[in-house]
């Protein structure tokens, strides 16, 4: 994707980020779904949908629903890539903190990387090669 406004996709997403997004609690947040388990994607996924539930439910800052204020500022916030956001802080914390990084694999035991994990159908972590049966 290409990086629209200071190295973010769009200045909505570089706004939210910089104002309203705590990297404090995103760490907090992070470490508990680490000790959940949770992959890379995972996480990433998790923290999108609670950072976008955070900001538009929980600060306050929409208004009145209906209002002229309310379309400007859904419509700001629908432009914001939640993921990207996600992913910055995701990246962040595997790499600030290495003993949340590495898992091992159920099927054969090596330890792997979180993000390089591939999670079944059944909720198992495996590497590539088991999840590609060359093992």
């Amino acid at each position: 994707m290409e990086k629209g406004y200071n190295g973010w996709a769009n200045y909505e997403t570089w706004r939210v980020n910089l104002e309203v997004i705590d990297g404090d609690d995103a760490n907090d947040i992070l470490g508990d779904y680490a000790r959940d388990g949770m992959d890379r994607d995972e996480m990433v996924d998790a923290l999108a949908g609670y950072f976008e539930d955070f900001v538009s439910y929980e600060t306050g800052i929409l208004p009145r629903e209906g209002t002229f204020a309310y379309g400007i500022v859904n419509e700001f916030l629908r432009k914001v890539d939640w993921e990207e956001i996600a992913e910055h802080y995701v990246d962040d914390y595997l790499d600030t903190n290495p003993n949340d990084e590495n898992t091992a694999c159920t099927e054969c035991d090596t330890e792997i990387a979180k993000r390089d994990a591939c999670v079944t159908t059944a909720g198992r972590i495996v590497c590539k090669d088991c999840a590609e049966g060359t093992v």
